[in-house]
């Protein structure tokens, strides 16, 4: 896409949100996420937008601020949907909390900002907040979501025994499942698109640094002129149905086979010791809002 197009686009977008938000409310930045975050968009993909909004300083004095309001609308023919958070009591308490969903505001292009500098200090904040286990439940949540969506057989038998002792951590289960044979492109790719995150953040690494689909591939091994051949007939919007070959299989069994448990125990732990962190971090996010609202 050629510069002054997507300026153009951008423009487009954000006026199209500007128009269904409450006219009193302030637009502070607009991030373009989803599939085109992650690169990984087709000509035909969708926008998917989270935009962060300001309410009137009155609004937070009588409580009557709007925290939350989902977006879906359409434009150039395609649907723009996502949601706009309260900078206050929505977005900097997930900043706070080192929330996944924060990674995708922070690194996703963005299509308007108010203060790129307003942008950084919340970078440094969350940073420090960051605590991986989180975002690795996340990632592992969203790739069993899409595997049992669309990659394995829905008729396929379960077979689960569970202990009858909650209080024990053990846990019986036996699963028969078979992975079809043929799949959508656009999910193997997402599938596989997390299985390199997962990959990264068990070598210690952090989305931060790697989030796209591109600064994913160094994790890729073997694997990589598979994925990137998968990722083109995705990006040329080929939507047909593609050979889920025994190496991807295997892909996916990885990924499905993390000894996530652990992980998030660690994690527990990891999230309590950054505490005082978290206290001091939310101090400074305080000072940010409200040196914004005195303005």
């Amino acid at each position: 896409m050629q510069e002054s197009t997507k300026e153009q686009l951008y423009e487009g977008i954000y006026k199209t949100i500007r128009e269904v938000l409450p006219s009193d409310v302030e637009i502070l930045h607009i991030s373009l996420t989803g599939s085109r975050s992650k690169g990984l968009e087709s000509p035909t993909s969708d926008y998917d937008v989270r935009v962060l909004i300001l309410n009137p300083t009155e609004s937070y004095l009588l409580s009557t601020f709007i925290s939350h309001i989902k977006i879906k609308i359409t434009y150039g023919g395609k649907d723009l949907e996502g949601q706009a958070w309260d900078f206050y009591h929505q977005f900097l308490n997930l900043v706070i909390e080192g929330n996944e969903a924060i990674i995708h505001i922070l690194k996703s292009e963005y299509v308007y900002t108010k203060s790129k500098e307003l942008m950084q200090a919340i970078w440094d904040i969350y940073e420090k907040c960051y605590e991986p286990s989180k975002v690795i439940q996340a990632s592992y949540g969203l790739l069993i979501h899409y595997l049992k969506k669309h990659l394995k057989d829905p008729n396929e038998l379960h077979d689960l025994r569970v202990s009858k002792d909650r209080k024990k951590d053990e846990k019986l289960e036996v699963k028969k499942v078979r992975y079809l044979e043929a799949a959508p492109v656009k999910f193997v790719v997402e599938c596989l698109y997390h299985v390199l995150q997962l990959r990264a953040m068990l070598a210690g690494k952090t989305l931060l640094q790697y989030f796209t689909m591109e600064d994913l591939m160094v994790f890729a091994g073997e694997d990589e002129q598979m994925i990137r051949e998968l990722v083109a007939i995705r990006k040329a919007n080929k939507s047909q149905l593609i050979l889920v070959t025994e190496r991807i299989k295997s892909l996916l069994i990885e990924g499905e086979s993390l000894p996530i448990n652990k992980i998030l125990k660690d994690g527990e732990v990891k999230f309590k010791e950054l505490q005082p962190i978290r206290e001091e971090m939310r101090k400074k996010a305080d000072e940010l809002f409200l040196n914004m609202i005195k303005k």
